[in-house]
């Protein structure tokens, strides 16, 4: 579906793609059981937050440390016809669309393009070289150095500021006084392909006036690449195979495959993402391993 719907020109993605803190891929896949699966195949560009959750970082992780660029978009699916549904606007994707402005089409195209922030209420932006989300900074063989600024606003306080680069926390930004404004710039020594991402987050008893399980909002990856080497990870591929090994379980469980054919087709595409990470593992070679 997927495929016949980007060959048609749409912009996709999965909603409802997990609630809480924990790693999907040990509690039933969460709701976008499909998403290692249409990123290597290339059939997705977005994944979406509901809510508040670091659990959902851990599959999206993974996805970027194969190198694919996946944008990580918000969305609260309100109901208002509903006795109890969030708030319209409880979490929220912003784009950057440039000089085309309020534009629909500029909309999308940042959407695909990962220039995108996700909150539940905090404001941040993140910049290496002067390039915001989405955008690519090239260093030389070898690497160099590059500079990281970033700022964060929040009409709540927020607890913690991460700096996170291939998926790990690689700095935590001192948050004081109000708690609700960060400002921040340093130099790093970038000496392996990857992406930086800014995370900023509070606790459940300051999320007031929010309707959230606790504020948190967060950039898109920054991709910096040096030289010609690929942005790759073992971990993170066998992480995606062994998700796609338990979609498979279940689906092989699943009542109602309408024929074999079907069936089939639906596997034949697992096996397909399979040797997609299956290659991107090979490629990861005796490259420094990032997690997930």
């Amino acid at each position: 579906m997927f495929r016949k719907a980007k060959a048609q020109g749409a912009t996709v993605g999965y909603v409802h793609g997990h609630f809480g803190e924990t790693d999907p891929i040990n509690a039933g896949l969460g709701g976008a059981k499909g998403f290692m699966v249409d990123a290597a195949l290339g059939t997705t560009d977005a994944i979406e937050w509901s809510d508040a959750g670091r659990g959902l970082f851990a599959p999206w992780y993974a996805v970027l440390n194969n190198g694919f660029r996946v944008t990580a978009t918000g969305g609260e699916d309100s109901i208002s016809s509903m006795h109890q549904s969030k708030l319209v606007g409880s979490v929220r994707t912003y784009i950057y669309t440039g000089a085309r402005g309020l534009d629909m089409h500029a909309w999308f195209q940042g959407l695909r393009e990962g220039r995108a922030m996700v909150t539940t209420g905090p404001l941040v932006l993140m910049k290496v070289n002067g390039m915001l989300p989405g955008d690519e900074v090239k260093l030389p063989p070898g690497g160099g150095e590059i500079e990281i600024s970033g700022w964060v606003r929040s009409i709540v306080p927020v607890d913690q500021v991460s700096l996170v680069f291939n998926g790990d926390v690689v700095e935590k930004i001192p948050v004081s006084g109000d708690r609700k404004s960060v400002d921040f710039t340093k130099k790093a020594r970038v000496t392996r392909s990857g992406w930086y991402h800014l995370r900023a987050e509070g606790a459940p008893a300051d999320r007031y006036p929010l309707d959230t399980r606790y504020p948190q909002g967060f950039t898109n990856p920054i991709w910096v690449t040096v030289g010609n080497q690929p942005v790759r990870s073992k971990a993170a591929a066998d992480y995606s195979i062994k998700w796609i090994d338990i979609l498979e379980s279940m689906a092989r469980q699943w009542p109602g495959w309408r024929s074999e054919k079907e069936k089939s087709h639906v596997f034949a595409q697992f096996e397909e993402a399979r040797t997609v990470y299956r290659r991107r593992a090979a490629e990861a070679g005796a490259a420094p391993s990032s997690a997930r």
